[in-house]
């Protein structure tokens, strides 16, 4: 259950990768840094070559740096540990917004955190897919989908000649 969580926690924030550059834009880059257009590339197979070397550094870093924290909480908690506890809103955890839930709702809110991370999973895989087959990202790809074709804006296009 506990890597099913942290590769489903995992799968959230890549979901989350894949579906917000091509929404909201890319970090602008420098000249001193990897170049201008570094971070301008929207298919995450094509932006792994364009990041300078150092970013890919920064998110192996980081991804040690939880699995580091998860390995000192093995450590003090011992066998009464708390299964995918990092330390951010369980219970004598980290809470800057102080919510306090009843075991109830407490158990309710881990069994949908279980079910978000199943899906998310399934749907990095999707995306995963999607850009390797089509070299595009997902937003590119889906956009036209929801565009309005041109005949919708004649008012007229449903009635029939004459009226």
């Amino acid at each position: 259950r506990e890597a099913e969580l942290a590769h489903g926690r995992i799968a959230q924030l890549a979901v989350v990768g894949f579906i917000w550059p091509g929404l909201f834009g890319t970090f602008p880059g420098s000249d001193e840094f990897g170049g201008v257009d570094a971070y301008s590339e929207l298919n995450p197979f094509k932006a792994l070559e364009a990041v300078p070397e150092s970013a890919i550094y920064q998110i192996v870093a980081g991804m040690a740096w939880f699995e580091y924290q998860r390995v000192i909480r093995i450590k003090e908690q011992g066998a009464n540990r708390v299964l995918g506890d990092i330390g951010i809103g369980y219970p004598g955890g980290w809470n800057p917004f102080n919510i306090n839930y009843t075991p109830e709702e407490y158990a309710d809110k881990q069994l949908q955190e279980i079910k978000h991370c199943r899906l998310a999973m399934i749907g990095a895989f999707g995306l995963i897919c999607q850009a390797a087959n089509s070299g595009t990202d997902v937003v590119s790809q889906l956009s036209p989908a929801f565009a309005a074709p041109e005949y919708a804006a004649k008012a007229g296009y449903f009635l029939p000649q004459g009226i």
